[in-house]
């Protein structure tokens, strides 16, 4: 089943217990089965009574920890959560539908339904708030906190399989309580998918634990409820098994919260619009086909309308169609199994046996399965059949009639539970007088869908007291709760026809009718929002105030108004008179002048910022009363400020309540006005921004992030809306919602929203004033913020060491202070909308309270302690600064100043912007400063310089440019065209697009039709940038397309290289286009020949209908057949956490300190490597990877690939995996690369950082005795894989504690593969590793660049041999060998000889070890490999110059960082490390030297490299030679059973 899914980590077969994925001890499994196709999907551990006590204790373990987090943390671990599970809608929503049934689209509404839930929660998870109430006995105050309870168990059903559990496990996790969440055995895989994605979340081990249980299920509950860990049980399900639990958990004196049986009634009065009750009704009755606890299982409807009811909702229900739920074209997919659908066969003969009649539907459809029922319509309903007494749960709408409210209230409560109504009709006072007769606990008023995220869901049978009826939302985990001991009974309502002249309300009271002016509706229903809002309004005096509406309906005759004058005094001084704004009625809708006074007085009372006319916020009074959540926006922003000034506490804390008040207001209109889809983008926007303002005033910066994932969704909800032509929409709205987006997405590191071709000639001026000067404002004030963000995480980095620097803490504060001017000084260009002046102006004021709270922490941690040193105005900078990896603003600023060079409208792809490193002469005197602990130098800083590579007009004119970001302003330094030989690095993006491109040429697809492949399979393509050879023009950006066999295009892991095609391409990137297409060679001595539009191979020739499909061929386990070999689980402890300790990029270990750093070409590089406080090398990283093919046979010989030159290993850099790729405690580091358009690109996960148990160090056993002293080895890696197209490479970086490094590289992937004879079993130029499918000899070259620093920068080479000494005098038993040196005094390379132990030595000739006053060195201890095999006047040798040598010698240059030069992509050859070498004659000795060490495999593939090939690893060894005075890692700590805790077989 994996195999269907896109993220194939989200098929589990195993229970989620304690982080980890676990089976039942006894071994034992359940089968789930496809309702529709009755096929076995998986199976599921059967847990038994000790399993479910081993979750339970992980829970208990896990609770204080997670308790302790505060509700901010929690709330980030939701959203991440909640994020999860939008991005994989599409997978869960197949999991859903193929173990429940219910239809995709219906599936994917309950994923986005279940997600709410967790977004919701992830908002109320910071407001937790307790109350204060005033106390009967003078002098006290009584205080109420909420705590969470602890262990929940949730037990959930099977027919909202993933809604049901973020229903239950989100608000309890908000809380701070840790969940065992028992799902139904007929439903397990969504419940596990959702605990693999609450996995990925970062939720600790043991917070969220799932387990699965079928026939054990009710011993499951037992211990849930009888174990004393367990604090709250919530169950939905049947009243039967609620009333067990029930008593159950009263054993221990259990929370409980329980969602029971339901046979909910929906009552169709005679004034109801029927076209709009047959359409609700239908919505509510066959929902997930009937299966739903809230669904309307009795339909009553009034005798005045009935015939007229039921013919037009036969009418809907005959145009279902009923089938297997991943057909699009079903409306109703099957029960969840055949014993559901017996039961509503046997109610329905039930009421047909007693008089029924049936309209539509009736009977089970066995020729699909025996799960589905027809969806059935009966009359001619009685109170005496099992349809009106029982929950049916089926597709079966009985429909009674009744002539008088008394008679159907008294038909309704006429059963035995009650959890929901629904009522259809205009009469209010009817409808709320039915309503409160029902016992029931939800009532739905003309809607006939009443599940919200944020309504209480609620029920009064016999297994609860309406007394006693506790939250279903689990008041007692401390979320808000407005039941304590009474009733709850929720109430939503949907639209009401509005009808004139009603009677008037008289009284505040009776404004707690839903109301336009108070939404008391949908998912503000019984929310503390609406309670509050309705406790303001009844505090109110409403008498003398304009009309009111109820419902849509007026309850007092419109009275005219010319104009409402609001008059306060200014806050600023120098202004004199009153402000005076004037609200225009037809700016305002009818019902909300009642309001007025209330805002008035609130609004002034609050704070005077609105009425400054500095920050334009007055401009939004008259907008406000039209939009209620821009109303309680402006107000929370406004209180939010208000509570920011000094003064009375108790006043400030106030405000802050209020402010809290109505930003969660706000927040629950935005969430109705996007429901409704209204169209004001104006007021939307300026409200989300306005909520942004006060959340960084009221907690920090911090907030910003979460808001800006609600702006991309706000922007995701209209994007589908928006039109590219200009004329539709205001050009300030398009600006604005291009602004937001882009703000969105630099916060979040994410690529916008928008489709680039929304952006047309506006993104060329994206942060220029002149262009877009609201994007220049606040563009500045986010990089302020996020400039605050860093500064406060550099303070509290500061103020955590154990001895704090006031040196640097006064250097911080003097960051803060430019912050501090910056933002005073900001100036807002004159044609800046006024709108946009006050968000700008509220988001500098929001920064300026954050940063001052920053500074106050700062000033305070210099003043806790004393400090004698003094001060000094020359203070060492951050010394990540220099080295570190681009930063996005430093992205975004070059791409923007480039594109200002080029007139608006002109089309650009960016391939790569990256940092210049500084110059070595200018940054070696600020790393030895830093080495040595002293203060700055008095040579300037290195500049920060980037440079791009990019094309405009498309892939035509290549361009190179330099930028300095260093200043406050960016500056262009260099913008130069390329040579048209030169090309840019070839990414995964324009490979798709290439692959696109071919697959809609004619000439292809016509090649594609006559081979007549087989049915439902999938043409591939691969790709390769064009190897140059003597036919190819240079100058046309070239790529060759190989094409390939998916046998099923389903099968989307599928290996395609088993199935080669037999013919190929070149493909024009530049105007993206098929130039020729060509036939491979099949047989050892053939070439390729070029096929005409004529030559097109016709179908009784293609060999391809016949291809076998062998699943031996395929790679992934979710595709191969067999059985599987499973180890025991192997797993990496540090208990008292890792060895290392990382600042920024700078990371030290075991007395290794360097930088790490990462660029698109050569991926991981390290910077500035010392040792025990001793510079050892300056800097290492891969110079260059070149895989040539030694398939003579034209193309073959053309492929060659430059995998970092061509492709880049920072570009091709895979996501690693935690517990995958790296095991044990891992450190992530990411990177930034650019996008197409010049704008970050977040590459996360690119290098991973962890500790490795590498066996024994040294050893030694006294045999006299008996006494070992040992030490294990320890190393920390640092590891990268790269993808290119077939191929993966591991490459790690390895540091041991005997002061060694190893550079290591591990080969894997699958070999690519070319077409040969079916049938053929051998071939002159490489392995047949399948039926038709050849893997050509090939080689790997890489080339290590080694920049020593060995005690300094001026080092020399030595090679040294050992040689046998001649039978001599000295020697003469002839067993002598002596040790030759020779210092390599100029540039050249050297070859390895194994004969003589050739070992290359670096030295340092002014630096002697004390014991043997040698020089200091560093060996390079080579992988012995053969070299390049072409001959060296080919083409692949004359473009990879390094690989004709093992070791090149060379002095340093800035610019010379690449074997094989700067452009590798259809380079000709001649200008890599050997042309350097030929054109200069430099002396290296006692020098700043470079040694490149190339070394490689020859890959002859074997059968065993198929399908997918073990990794062949290759290491080279940097090792210390007379470095140091002894073994360097002679003072570790004997290895011990104590710290190793290992365990002897026989006592598993």
């Amino acid at each position: 089943m994996a195999s269907k899914l896109k993220n194939k980590t989200l098929f589990k077969e195993a229970c989620f217990v304690n982080g980890d994925y676990i089976s039942a001890k006894a071994g034992n499994v359940f089968n789930i089965t496809d309702p529709a196709s009755q096929k076995i999907i998986g199976k599921c551990p059967e847990f038994s009574q000790a399993d479910t006590e081993n979750a339970i204790k992980a829970a208990a373990a896990a609770f204080p920890s997670f308790k302790a987090l505060t509700g901010r943390e929690r709330a980030r671990l939701l959203r991440k959560w909640y994020q999860l599970i939008i991005d994989n809608t599409d997978d869960l929503a197949l999991l859903l539908t193929l173990e429940n049934g219910k239809t995709i689209a219906e599936a994917k509404g309950e994923i986005g339904f279940a997600a709410s839930f967790v977004e919701y929660y992830s908002e109320e998870a910071v407001r937790i708030y307790g109350d204060t109430i005033p106390a009967s006995v003078g002098g006290k105050k009584i205080l109420t906190l909420k705590e969470p309870v602890g262990v929940c168990g949730l037990i959930t059903p099977w027919n909202f399989p993933s809604a049901m559990i973020t229903r239950k496990a989100a608000p309890a996790l908000a809380a701070g309580c840790t969940v065992v969440i028992k799902v139904p055995g007929e439903t397990p895989f969504s419940g596990l998918a959702l605990a693999e994605l609450a996995r990925q979340a970062g939720f600790p081990k043991g917070v969220f634990n799932v387990i699965t249980a079928l026939d054990n299920t009710a011993e499951v509950g037992s211990t849930l409820t009888h174990s004393p860990l367990v604090q709250k049980i919530s169950f939905t399900g049947s009243t039967a098994v609620g009333k067990l639990l029930m008593e159950q958990a009263s054993s221990t004196m259990k929370r409980v919260s329980f969602e029971l049986g339901g046979n909910a009634p929906l009552i169709v009065f005679d004034d109801a619009d029927v076209d709009q009750a047959v359409e609700e009704a239908i919505a509510s009755k066959f929902r997930s086909s009937g299966q739903s606890c809230v669904c309307a299982n009795r339909l009553y409807v009034h005798e005045s309308i009935h015939d007229e009811f039921v013919r037009k909702y036969v009418a809907a229900v005959r145009r279902f169609k009923v089938g297997p739920g991943l057909d699009n074209s079903v409306s109703h997919g099957p029960l969840i199994y055949e014993r559901a659908a017996q039961k509503v066969h046997s109610h329905v003969l039930d009421a047909v046996g007693k008089g029924a009649r049936v309209i539509v539907g009736g009977a089970l459809v066995p020729s699909l399965g025996p799960s589905f029922y027809l969806p059935t319509v009966l009359t001619g309903m009685k109170a005496n059949m099992l349809l009106a007494q029982e929950e049916t749960f089926g597709p079966v709408a009985g429909i009674f009639s009744f002539n008088s409210d008394q008679q159907v209230v008294s038909l309704a409560n006429d059963t035995d539970v009650g959890l929901a109504a629904y009522l259809f009709g205009k009469d209010v006072s009817r409808i709320w007088r039915v309503a409160e007769a029902l016992q029931v606990g939800m009532v739905g008023i003309n809607t006939g869908i009443i599940s919200d995220n944020a309504a209480p869901k609620k029920r009064c049978d016999e297994a609860f007291s309406p007394v006693t009826n506790r939250c279903g939302n689990c008041s007692r985990l401390g979320l808000p709760c407005r039941v304590a001991r009474t009733r709850l009974e929720t109430v939503e309502q949907g639209g009401v026809i509005p009808e004139q002249n009603r009677d008037g309300v008289n009284s505040a009271s009776d404004l707690l009718a839903p109301t336009p002016a108070l939404q008391l509706l949908g998912d503000e229903a019984d929310s503390p929002l609406a309670e509050d809002l309705s406790k303001l309004v009844a505090d109110e005096d409403l008498s003398d105030h304009g009309p009111v509406h109820i419902s849509g309906e007026s309850t007092k005759e419109p009275q005219t108004v010319d104009e409402i004058e609001i008059l306060s005094p200014k806050a600023n001084a120098v202004h004199e008179s009153p402000a005076r704004f004037f609200l225009f009625p037809h700016m305002l809708e009818q019902g909300q002048l009642s309001h007025i006074d209330y805002y008035r007085r609130n609004v002034i009372s609050a704070t005077s910022i609105i009425l400054d006319e500095d920050t334009g916020l007055h401009q939004l009074i008259p907008k406000a009363f039209s939009a209620k959540h821009l109303m309680s926006a402006l107000l929370a922003y406004s209180m939010a400020h208000r509570a920011q000034i000094p003064g009375d506490v108790t006043l400030a804390e106030s405000y802050r309540q209020q402010a809290t008040t109505q930003y969660g207001k706000a927040i629950m209109a935005l969430r109705s006005a996007l429901s409704r889809k209204d169209d004001d983008f104006e007021s939307l926007i300026t409200s989300t921004l306005l909520l942004a303002a006060t959340e960084t005033t009221m907690g920090g910066v911090s907030d910003w992030y979460n808001h800006c994932i609600g702006a991309n969704q706000l922007v995701r909800a209209f994007a589908t809306n928006i039109n590219v032509e200009y004329v539709a929409y205001h050009r300030f709205l398009i600006r604005y919602l291009m602004y937001h987006d882009v703000l969105g997405a630099v916060t979040m590191r994410q690529a916008p929203i928008l489709d680039p071709s929304f952006y047309k000639r506006e993104i060329a001026g994206l942060v220029s004033d002149s262009t877009h000067p609201m994007v220049g404002a606040n563009a500045k004030v986010l990089s302020l913020m996020a400039k605050i963000c860093q500064l406060h995480e550099e303070a509290m980095e500061e103020r955590a060491k154990s001895e704090e620097d006031d040196l640097n803490l006064a250097l911080i504060y003097g960051k803060g202070a430019d912050i501090e001017q910056r933002l005073m000084s900001l100036k807002l260009p004159p044609s800046l909308p006024l709108l946009l002046c006050f968000v700008t102006e509220a988001y500098r004021s929001s920064a300026l309270l954050y940063l001052y709270q920053v500074l106050d922490e700062i000033e305070a941690s210099c003043c806790d302690h004393d400090d004698d040193r003094g001060s000094s105005s020359e203070l060492p900078v951050p010394e990540q600064r220099p080295l570190g990896s681009i930063l996005p603003e430093e992205i975004r600023q070059t791409s923007s100043l480039i594109r200002a060079q080029f007139s608006p409208g002109t089309a650009f792809a960016f391939r790569v912007i990256s940092l210049v490193e500084p110059r070595k002469a200018e940054l070696k005197p600020h790393l030895e400063a830093l080495r040595r602990g002293l203060g700055r130098p008095d040579t300037p800083f290195p500049a920060r310089i980037t440079f791009a590579h990019y094309y405009v007009g498309g892939p035509k004119d290549f361009y190179r440019a330099y930028v300095d970001v260093s200043g406050k302003s960016p500056k262009l330094i260099v913008n130069e065209k390329l040579d048209a030989k030169r090309h840019a690095i070839s990414d995964p993006a324009e490979m798709m697009r290439a692959e696109k491109a071919c697959l809609n040429d004619p000439l292809i697809v016509e090649q594609i039709r006559k081979l007549s492949l087989p049915s439902g399979s999938q043409v591939m393509i691969d790709p390769w940038t064009y190897a140059t050879d003597e036919k190819l023009d240079v100058e046309k950006r070239t790529l060759i397309c190989y094409f390939y066999l998916r046998g099923n295009a389903a099968e989307v892991d599928a290996n395609h290289y088993a199935y080669p095609l037999d013919f190929y391409c070149h493909f024009d990137m530049v105007n993206l286009k098929v130039v020729k297409l060509f036939r491979l060679p099949k047989k050892d001595f053939e070439h390729e020949v070029e096929i005409k539009q004529n030559e097109v191979q016709a179908a009784a020739a293609a060999p391809w209908a016949t291809v076998s499909l062998d699943r031996e061929n395929e790679y992934h386990p979710d595709l191969r057949s067999g059985p599987k070999k499973i180890p025991a689980p192997l797993r990496v402890v540090q208990p008292d956490g890792p060895s290392f300790r990382i600042t920024g990029n700078v990371i030290e270990w075991m007395g290794w300190k360097f930088h790490v750093g990462f660029n698109y070409r050569e991926g991981m590089t390290l910077h500035n490597i010392t040792l025990d406080g001793r510079n050892t090398f300056y800097r290492l990283a891969l110079s260059e990877m070149f895989v040539p093919y030694a398939d003579p046979r034209a193309p073959y010989h053309r492929k060659a690939a430059f995998d970092l030159g061509s492709n880049g290993a920072g570009v091709c850099a895979n996501n690693l995996a935690l517990g995958c790729d790296c095991l044990g405690l891992i450190k992530y580091f990411d990177a930034h690369l650019t996008d197409i358009n010049g704008n970050p690109r977040l590459m996360k996960n690119v290098i991973c950082c962890h500790e490795v148990d590498d066996g024994l160090l040294w050893k030694h056993l006294n045999f006299r005795t008996q006494k070992a002293a040992l030490v294990r080895s320890r190393t920390l890696v640092l590891q990268s894989i790269i993808t290119v197209s077939n191929y993966e490479y591991i490459l790690a970086f390895i540091f041991d504690t005997a002061g060694a490094i190893h550079y290591e590289v591990r080969a894997t992937g699958i070999v690519s593969t070319v077409p040969i004879e079916q049938g053929v079993k051998s071939s002159a130029h490489g392995t047949v590793v399948a039926d038709g499918a050849m893997a050509p000899y090939h080689q790997h070259f890489f080339n290590l660049r080694i920049d020593p620093a060995v005690d300094g920068h001026e080092n020399s080479v030595v090679v040294e041999e050992t040689v046998p000494l001649p039978i001599n005098e000295g020697n003469p038993q002839g067993i002598g060998y002596h040790v030759t040196q020779q210092v390599v005094e100029k540039e050249g390379f050297a070859d390895i000889d194994p004969l003589k132990n050739r070992v290359f030595k670096i030295i340092n000739p002014s630096s002697r070890n004390p014991v043997n006053d040698k020089p200091v060195a560093y060996a390079v201890v080579p992988f012995n490999s053969q070299l390049i095999l072409a001959n060296p006047n080919s083409y692949h040798a004359r473009r990879s110059e390094f690989a004709l040598h093992s070791m090149w010698f060379t002095k340093y240059h800035d610019d010379e960082l690449y074997a094989s030069g700067e452009w590798t992509n259809q380079s000709a050859g001649d200008e890599g490390i050997l042309t350097w070498i030929k054109g200069r004659n430099e002396e290296i000795d006692n020098g700043d030297v470079v040694v490149w060490h190339t070394f490689g495999t020859t890959h002859n593939p074997r059968v065993e490299d198929w399908p997918v090939m073990p990794v062949d690893k290759l290491q080279v060894t940097l090792k210390p030679v007379n470095f140091f005075p002894r073994n360097p890692a002679i003072d570790l700590p004997m290895s011990t059973q104590k710290d190793n805790d290992s365990k002897l077989y026989s006592r598993m």
